[in-house]
């Protein structure tokens, strides 16, 4: 093939592989005979059409760029080949409708190529289609109401507050009459800068804002963290303070005589008092504040407060303390509301200062005799039981208070009250997360509650000189902030009558006041894979979430009266490649959507259905049937599930590992329930009478390995003074364990048993049942890929345990069957991959005999279980092999650091020797499966048991 024809294919296969290629247009520009010939239309253009002017696609004009880059012509390079390569990287425009403005601001938004394809398509679309977009849909309430406020709502070159049409127009390239729909639909997913005042932080809003930028910024209390007051227009000026809720319109008036028929009141203010000192309130003194808080000349007092009140630090004038005011109304910090905006709101705008100052004095004098308490309010659960919200810096008994409302008494019996922790309270007071202050309590009443319905408020009375206004809430949102607390608290520290009480009168109130879930789309999208019931422990579910606007603050599963914990106290996030392919003008390819998670709550059954509910940041709660499979799976099947998506090389999923995936696998694990009589014992010949030593085989996977190994053993006349115990692990192959134990017995005449459970124990439980089964008081553990390799070695060993003193365990070399060592002691390591645990290692495997450690009895630390010889009464007085060790890992070297630390001593005779079929070589690290991430899972179990026991073991072998 020529140069020429392989530049050819390669170009075509540019076009293919970019997707960029628009046949029906290509279509209409070719003669007929195209058609005729069924020509391949790429191929076509790649060596005809580009040269007769024609274009590959709505984005490209072929004339215009050979025209515009000289260069480009001269070279008799394809045009369009060349702006996929090189063009669009040097912002080269493709289009005369494209402008440079538009190429920068998406080469600055994304970063594969097919992406930015894709924006020039649909921004020649929108530019061809003229589409407009509902300009009054996509305003906010609040927006609304100011456009009605200011008398602009005719404005309809004004789309948005923070959107200019005109200048977008412009400096995009795009017909001004469908500026709002391009940037709605396409431009804010590029960070195309909507108006010219915003143009000097779009960079910042980019490193802030993921996903759909606007929409956050304009949903943010001030959007003056980010933007300078004085670059904004004069209209998004009062938007700012408008949205503040803290200019009086017709105090303002009245105040500086303002002429309201010239200019609107806000907008003056806006545009000349705020910057001459004017107020915009009664109780707000600008003046007064600059000199206070010593703002420089650039530094506008309102604008400074609008910024910073949350810190407390700031008073908006010297007759309202912010801090004071807060602590009688906490709930303001906890919902972020400005506090002189509460103020001005609950008094009317008739109200003269003096009556203010009253109302401010008297709650400061209330301050400087040290408020204790404070009800925030209190709510109807039941026709008999109230709830009542609040805090208190020492203890109060509601018991011994007086309870009365329209002069009416109550009589109470408080039958729940807990302390909990409160950002706003615990802040206001300088104190740490240690102090609960915040406190919610269930009384119940003698009278019906309903009577309260016609009530606004419950006088609470403590002492003579203490009494208190706690505020009735009838309005259905309100059960939304205790059903939050009732959430955020769902553990052990909370009475669980008081979870079942809350939640059997909430729930039917949180369905009835619940958004519908695809109100929501447009701020997160989640997903649920797959929900599985963990008995005993909660739901497992995979999923993925995007939700780059933080609009979700936790997630729950309920079932009846159960609610469990919230998703986000148990969950790892990764990467998900479908989820971004799906979304990507949502999210970026790092971005981590993929979501594992438990919802704890032991008591949940398969007996009812479940619902999702999701709590927002903004106060909504979002209920949403959930669909949970109950069914009863094996162990190793919620391991799977919980271990797929972990990735053990990562820090934070290591993490993961010790937390809620550890407890999904010691859950499935413990609660496999080993408790109970054998299924069943058989014997194969006589049982030997008085046995020297049980030895105790556990058959998985593989039935076969008992002809073998009985094979060898049949051999030496020792092992008919032995008891063989094979214990079936695996009820799989049960057909086949029985027709090998049976023709295994016929042929070699060796006498043994089997001792069968029913199900699979994992190593360490299938060794403890047969110890349960054995006669003798000396045990042998023994896999059943260990094959003899001479006769006496049973015997060597029985004698070696017997002769020497305080012995514990004793192991044997194991040989691969290649005579090279596969066994000869274990030792303990830290690998760079995995620095914070400690990993067993064979020293010496795969070497041959005559380069290895001296056939001699040796004093050791730890000897692998595949081997391993111990009294029947040490075993039983340490309490066998370790259980929780989930299917079989380091459970050996766990019985080997227990007995060491009662004082015994480990051996390993290298005198004797065994094969063990184990493989040769197995590259531990490259292993993804969810078998080494369980091994990884027991390795971490057996540091944090042992690790400054095998720190100082390896810090002695080092000297």
């Amino acid at each position: 093939m020529t140069k020429s024809k392989v530049q050819l294919e390669s170009h075509i296969d540019n076009i293919k592989s970019n997707k960029v290629f628009n046949y029906e247009l290509y279509v209409k520009q070719v003669e007929c005979y195209v058609l005729e010939n069924d020509i391949d239309l790429i191929r076509h253009f790649c060596e005809i059409g580009w040269t007769e002017g024609l274009n590959p696609c709505s984005w490209f004009d072929t004339n215009y760029y050979l025209n515009k880059y000289p260069d480009v012509k001269s070279s008799q390079v394809n045009p369009f080949i060349h702006y996929l390569i090189k063009g669009i990287e040097e912002n080269r425009l493709p289009h005369p409708h494209i402008s440079l403005n538009f190429i920068e601001a998406i080469q600055l938004s994304i970063s594969k190529n097919i992406q930015k394809f894709d924006a020039l398509n649909k921004h020649i679309f929108f530019i061809k289609n003229n589409q407009l977009y509902n300009s009054t849909k996509s305003l906010t309430q609040q927006e609304k109401i100011f456009w009605e406020y200011v008398g602009n709502s005719q404005n309809s070159s004004m789309m948005h507050i923070y959107f200019d049409d005109e200048w977008y127009s412009r400096i995009y390239g795009i017909p001004q009459e469908s500026a709002w729909s391009h940037f709605i639909e396409l431009g804010k997913w590029l960070y195309l800068t909507p108006c010219e005042s915003l143009f000097p932080f779009m960079q910042k809003v980019r490193e802030i804002f993921k996903g759909d930028w606007f929409t956050q910024l304009m949903a943010l209390p001030h959007r003056l963290d980010i933007v300078d007051f004085l670059s904004l227009s004069d209209i998004q000026k009062s938007y700012e303070i408008y949205s503040t809720g803290l200019f009086d319109e017709t105090w303002y008036v009245r105040q500086y005589d303002i002429d309201d028929s010239s200019t609107h009141s806000l907008i003056h203010f806006c545009k000349n008092g705020v910057f001459e000192g004017k107020n915009p309130n009664n109780m707000f003194d600008q003046n007064w504040y600059f000199k206070k808080y010593q703002l420089t000349e650039k530094q506008l007092a309102i604008i400074h407060y609008i910024r910073n009140w949350h810190t407390l630090k700031f008073n908006p004038s010297e007759l309202f303390s912010i801090k004071d005011y807060v602590s009688s109304h906490p709930v303001l910090l906890e919902k972020n509301i400005e506090p002189l905006y509460y103020l001005l709101k609950d008094n009317s705008k008739d109200s003269s200062i003096n009556e203010i100052k009253k109302s401010v004095q008297k709650n400061i004098v209330t301050i400087e005799e040290h408020i204790d308490c404070y009800f925030d309010y209190c709510l109807k659960l039941s026709d008999n039981k109230l709830i009542i919200v609040g805090w208190e810096l020492k203890p109060i008994d509601l018991n011994v208070a007086t309870l009365s409302f329209n002069n009416i008494s109550l009589n109470q019996n408080v039958i729940f009250k807990s302390n909990f922790y409160r950002k706003d309270v615990n802040t206001l007071y300088q104190k740490d997360d240690t102090y609960n202050l915040g406190t919610i309590t269930i009384i119940e009443i003698e009278t019906s509650a309903s009577i309260l319905d016609m009530s606004t408020n419950i006088q609470i009375k403590l002492t003579a000189n203490s009494e208190y206004a706690c505020p009735f809430f009838k309005e259905k949102h309100a059960y939304l902030e205790v059903f939050k607390f009732v959430a955020k608290h769902n553990d052990a520290t909370v009475n669980k009558d008081f979870l079942t009480i809350c939640l059997a009168d909430m729930l039917p109130i949180i369905d009835e006041v619940a958004s519908k879930a695809n109100s929501y789309e447009d701020f997160f999208r989640i997903n649920v894979d797959s929900a599985t019931l963990i008995p005993k422990l909660g739901i497992l579910v995979k999923g993925w979430a995007i939700d780059t606007m933080d609009y979700i603050n936790s997630i729950y599963v309920v079932q009846d009266n159960l609610l469990s914990s919230d998703l986000y106290d148990n969950a790892e996030w990764f990467r998900r490649a479908d989820v971004f392919e799906a979304h990507p003008d949502l999210i970026s390819d790092s971005f981590k959507a993929g979501m594992l998670g438990l919802f704890k709550n032991s008591a949940f059954t398969g007996g009812q259905p479940f619902k999702f509910i999701i709590v927002t940041n903004y106060g909504d709660i979002i209920v949403r049937p959930i669909k949970v499979s109950t069914s009863i799976k094996a162990p190793s099947q919620y391991m799977q599930e919980a271990l797929q998506h972990l990735n053990v090389n990562n820090e934070l999923h290591l993490s993961s590992l010790q937390g809620f995936v550890g407890e999904v696998i010691d859950s499935v694990w413990t609660n496999k329930s080993v408790e109970g009589a054998f299924d069943s014992i058989k014997h194969y010949g006589h049982p030997v009478k008085n046995p020297k030593c049980s030895i105790i085989i556990p058959i998985y996977g593989r039935s076969d390995f008992i002809f073998y190994q009985l094979a060898q053993m049949s051999q030496d006349p020792f092992m008919k003074e032995v008891e063989i115990i094979y214990v079936l692990d695996d009820p799989r192959i049960i057909d086949q364990f029985e027709k090998y134990s049976s023709e295994s017995y016929e042929l070699f005449q060796l006498p043994f048993k089997t001792v069968q459970y029913g199900r699979n124990l994992g190593y360490a439980g299938a060794n403890n049942m047969g110890c349960k089964a054995a006669e003798s008081n000396q045990l042998l553990l023994l896999n059943s890929d260990v094959m003899p390799k001479d006769i006496g070695w049973l015997k060597q060993m029985l004698d070696i345990y017997g002769q020497e003193k305080d012995i514990g365990i004793l192991g044997a070399r194991l040989l691969f069957e290649d005579n090279t060592i596969q066994h000869d002691g274990l030792e303990y390591f830290k690998s760079p991959q995995y620095p914070s645990f400690w990993l067993i290692d064979h020293p010496g495997k795969g070497l041959p005999i005559s380069l290895a450690e001296p056939a001699s009895l040796k004093q050791i630390d730890s000897v692998t279980g595949a081997c391993l010889m111990i009294s029947k009464d040490l075993y039983q007085e340490v309490g066998g092999l370790d259980e929780s060790y989930a299917y079989g890992d380091f459970e050996d070297s766990d019985l080997c650091l227990t007995v060491l630390s009662l004082g015994f001593k480990n051996y390993i005779d290298r005198r004797i020797s065994l094969y063990h079929l184990e493989r040769q070589s197995q590259n531990l690290f490259d292993d993804i499966s969810w078998k080494f991430k369980l091994t990884i899972f027991n390795a971490l179990k057996h540091t944090y048991r042992w690790d400054s026991t095998i720190s100082k073991i390896t810090k002695s072998i080092g000297n």
